[in-house]
């Protein structure tokens, strides 16, 4: 089906979509862990024998254990969701949800960026909604190409690092060599995550150059973030930005990193790092010296850089959790949909943001 389907999102959603001009980052995100002949898509068709102009609807979505096949989990996210226009057929597109549950019985499912139009629908289906709240910790020194506007002084003072933390480079040696540890912390919140999961999903990115960062405390690891420089485009590296996409381990961590988190700021040439999340203590972030946007409203924080938009654009989320996620604390990050993928194809992807 890849050939209808990429037609289908030629035709029906944007004609120079990601996975139209590169369908093999397509299969490296939605390969079935199951099948690997297979994609996860659902597919409304009009006919069984059918034809690209057959294919009425559309719905991608992302099992966490497509990184990590041994996973005995069964969270997925939410991706591509499209019904055509002239589909004529009321319902399809929750029908198309209705048959992933169906098939799959996932513990959670989650969608990270949702439109306006169609946020109630969450609500109807008795879904939890948010968005991700976004946190900034700026590095001491202002750079010749700041990317953040509405700064103030206090938001740049020298931060400190507590408790005998140290910020870790995390390779492959240190994944084998923490395998256990990681395995343990990513089990305590939904959605569960493993070492395997950090490398398939982040070490080995076909396009992508993750940053993994251990918190160490005490001769224990305590957090693994993975992190990603962005560049606004133009500029080149001339004026950058890190994010932590993701996060395996205890909120608590964060609160004493804040001095080498500002130092790796300045080491990457960057002028912040941000973190987008649903579930971080923020109290922990606060006391790391992250600041919140929502506290700081002459604060911009561009969002997208592909391309580049300098004001602040908001991520709604919404979840559903059940079975033996449900005893499980909720964190959702920036990586854990497809808000983290390139939005263009394979020459110029690499360091760019992702946009819905």
């Amino acid at each position: 089906d890849e050939e209808a389907l990429v037609r289908f999102l030629q035709e029906h959603w944007r004609e120079n979509h990601v996975f139209v001009t590169d369908p093999e980052l397509m299969l490296w995100q939605h390969t079935d862990p199951n099948d690997s002949s297979a994609l996860t898509f659902v597919l409304a068709v009009l006919k069984e024998n059918e034809s690209p102009e057959d294919i009425i609807g559309v719905l991608g979505f992302i099992p966490f254990r497509r990184f990590d096949p041994a996973s005995h989990h069964s969270e997925l996210s939410l991706a591509i969701w499209r019904v055509r226009d002239d589909a004529g057929s009321p319902g399809l597109g929750l029908l198309l949800l209705k048959t992933i549950e169906r098939i799959y019985h996932p513990s959670m499912v989650i969608v990270v960026g949702i439109s306006e139009s169609i946020r109630s629908i969450y609500s109807v289906l008795g879904y939890t909604r948010g968005r991700l709240s976004q946190a900034v910790l700026f590095g001491h020194r202002v750079p010749e190409h700041p990317v953040a506007f509405g700064v103030e002084d206090w938001m740049r003072q020298p931060r400190a690092d507590t408790n005998g933390a140290r910020l870790l480079p995390v390779g492959p040696h240190e994944l084998q060599k923490w395998r256990r540890r990681i395995d343990e912390l990513g089990d305590v919140v939904a959605p569960r995550k493993s070492t395997t999961y950090l490398q398939n999903r982040f070490s080995r990115h076909p396009y992508y150059e993750y940053d993994l960062r251990g918190v160490e405390i005490k001769g224990t690891l305590q957090a693994i973030f993975v992190l990603r420089r962005v560049e606004v485009p133009d500029c080149g590296a001339a004026a950058a930005i890190l994010r932590i996409v993701d996060m395996i381990g205890n909120d608590a961590a964060i609160k004493h990193v804040g001095g080498s988190l500002q130092r790796l700021v300045e080491k990457t040439e960057c002028d912040y790092v941000d973190i987008m999340h649903y579930g971080i203590d923020t109290e922990s972030l606060r006391i790391g010296g992250f600041v919140d946007r929502d506290h700081s409203p002459s604060l911009i924080l561009p969002n997208y850089f592909e391309p580049f938009v300098s004001k602040n654009i908001d991520i709604d989320l919404a979840f559903r959790v059940s079975g033996e996620a449900a005893d499980c604390p909720i964190r959702l990050m920036r990586a854990d949909s497809d808000q983290d993928r390139p939005n263009v194809g394979p020459l110029s992807a690499r360091n760019s943001s992702h946009e819905t």
